[in-house]
């Protein structure tokens, strides 16, 4: 057992002089006056502010349909109207992406607009638990709010205004991670067990909301327990982490047993793809990856700065927990890079927890909690991501930046709102709000009180638009060889040859020709009438909608 010293008695962060109220003659000899301190008080008013605009500025604004959003929709909605997971519609992950979309469905309704209020809802809860796992570990205040703003501009801000399965995924397991630094940090002993049933509850969901994600927090969580058990000499923790664990995954996997889940989740299994390639690995690590291996330098560095030797940062649990946490963060964006590579900019996450390791360990013996050193420091933050306000600034007083790419002739149209209650607040291309108008005007669509529907397209919204229930017994979505395979390709032309459907979309991609499988286009092709294509609601402009009804309902 290594013998824990407390930080208190090596001078910790936790009893650094501007985190409690004192005489000025203490920051007198400080890098700020008296006059320039900043209150603690303010300090949690700022880092809550922060939180709440950034987070919440989405829902204020109209946004541009975003490509894939629509398996957000369809999965939540499935959930809304009472479907159940892998019984009603296979998928090749768990069901934990689409729950909370799902309770905001049932808040607001089946919209769009929804998809942004539980984003915005999540966000706040990140942003709250970044703040949570900083201050555990003693990052002094100033220094907690700088990498909030951090994560604010590289992940939360510029890339998470609507939900996608690898951040919630992310965000579950940074809740248990959460959950286990309450566990050994936390001073109150009471109940402190339920922080890690807690942890395993939320590790098991990461895993059902995304399985590289997921079982990567559940990993680094054991490593973090490995470690301050190895510090303690007590080990319970581990064994209640590991039970908590392997209960909630079997109250959420067992259930699904019977409905083929072993089939559609994806564990590396044939159909499926693992994605585990040791060269797609090397080329993203070795030959790019470049804020990630400056970070690991800049760590190293800070660690030969601050430690003679290698003891005492393993014999201060709190100084050991954050190193592991700050590399683990950065080691884990590596993999998920390569794991979830689309779409992209997904696992800039890691910037936030490696920032707040540096911000600490260069400023340990400065006054931090001053107005100079908020504002330097927070213009420097904000001047080192001002490509976030750049490109947003560019949208706004009509100017492309020079880095753009080109666009497409026939996408320089333009985007407009709708009336239409499923796409409220939500730009759509002029030219599929036209072929939406024209599919709800079909014949098949005004007569038929039962609607029949088979939608491979990007406007699974139209499900609530038009009126219609998506079918049972098929994929939620139509990758091939991701959401769905050959078997259920060959299910989709049995059925499209039987007349089984009343109205089919699909989506023409020429650049993707391996998205959606052009083998049932050819069978609708032989057996049904195109009655319509129109531009789908992509930017690239490359994708088409096509619009088929049986050859005897004209």
């Amino acid at each position: 057992m290594i013998t824990f010293h407390s930080r208190k008695a090596r001078g910790s962060r936790a009893t650094a002089p501007e985190e409690t109220p004192s005489s000025t003659n203490m920051y007198e000899h400080g890098a700020g006056s008296a006059a320039s301190l900043l209150n603690p008080k303010t300090i949690n008013w700022l880092q809550a502010g922060t939180i709440l605009l950034f987070s919440l500025l989405p829902v204020f604004v109209n946004l541009p349909y975003r490509v894939n959003i629509f398996l957000s929709w369809e999965g939540a909605y499935r959930l809304y109207l009472g479907q159940v997971p892998f019984r009603d519609f296979g998928m090749p992950l768990g069901f934990g992406y689409f729950a909370l979309p799902a309770v905001f469905f049932k808040i607001f309704g089946p919209y769009l607009f929804s998809l942004v209020y539980a984003q915005a809802f999540l966000n706040i809860l990140t942003l709250f638990s970044l703040r949570s796992v900083l201050k555990l570990l003693g990052v002094k205040p100033v220094n907690v709010l700088l990498a909030i703003v951090v994560m604010c501009l590289t992940f939360t801000f510029p890339i998470n205004f609507w939900p996608w399965y690898n951040n919630s995924a992310f965000v579950y397991g940074l809740f248990g991670l959460n959950m286990i630094l309450l566990y050994e940090f936390r001073e109150e002993k009471k109940l402190k067990w339920l922080f890690l049933v807690a942890a395993g509850f939320f590790m098991a969901f990461a895993l059902l909301t995304k399985q590289d994600y997921g079982g990567l927090a559940f990993v680094f969580g054991f490593v973090l327990l490995g470690y301050n058990s190895l510090v303690d000499g007590e080990y319970k923790g581990i064994l209640v982490y590991l039970a908590s664990y392997v209960f909630f995954l079997a109250v959420f996997i067992v259930p699904f047993l019977p409905y083929d889940f072993l089939y559609w989740f994806n564990y590396g299994q044939a159909p499926h793809d693992s994605r585990l390639h040791p060269v797609s690995f090397a080329n993203e690590i070795i030959g790019d990856s470049l804020y990630e291996k400056m970070y690991l330098l800049f760590i190293g560095f800070a660690l030969f700065l601050r430690y003679s030797s290698i003891k005492p940062l393993l014999y201060n649990k709190q100084e050991g927990t954050f190193f592991l946490l700050a590399t683990g963060m950065v080691l884990m964006a590596l993999i998920t890079k390569v794991t979830s590579r689309l779409p992209a900019d997904t696992s800039t996450y890691f910037h936030a927890f490696a920032f707040a390791y540096l911000a600490d360990s260069f400023t340990k013996k400065t006054r931090t909690s001053t107005l100079p050193y908020l504002a330097v420091m927070g213009t420097l933050v904000i001047f080192w991501w001002s490509g976030v306000f750049w490109k947003y600034a560019g949208k706004f007083v009509n100017f492309r930046n020079e880095g753009d790419a080109p666009v497409a002739a026939e996408a320089q149209i333009n985007w407009q709102l709708t009336n239409y209650r499923a796409f409220k607040k939500v730009y759509l291309p002029e030219k599929t709000v036209a072929g939406i108008e024209r599919i709800k005007k079909l014949p098949v669509v005004q007569n038929k009180a039962d609607l029949k529907v088979l939608n491979m397209s990007e406007l699974t919204p139209l499900a609530h638009e038009i009126g219609y229930t998506p079918m049972t017994g098929q994929p939620l979505w139509y990758h091939l060889n991701i959401g769905m395979f050959e078997e259920q390709a060959e299910e989709f032309k049995q059925k499209i040859a039987g007349g089984t459907y009343d109205l089919v979309l699909f989506e023409d991609i020429p650049s993707l020709t391996e998205f959606y499988p052009y083998e049932v286009r050819e069978q609708l092709q032989k057996d049904y009438e195109l009655q319509d294509r129109f531009l789908a609601p992509r930017v690239l402009g490359d994708s088409y909608i096509e619009v088929y009804t049986r050859k005897n309902d004209q």
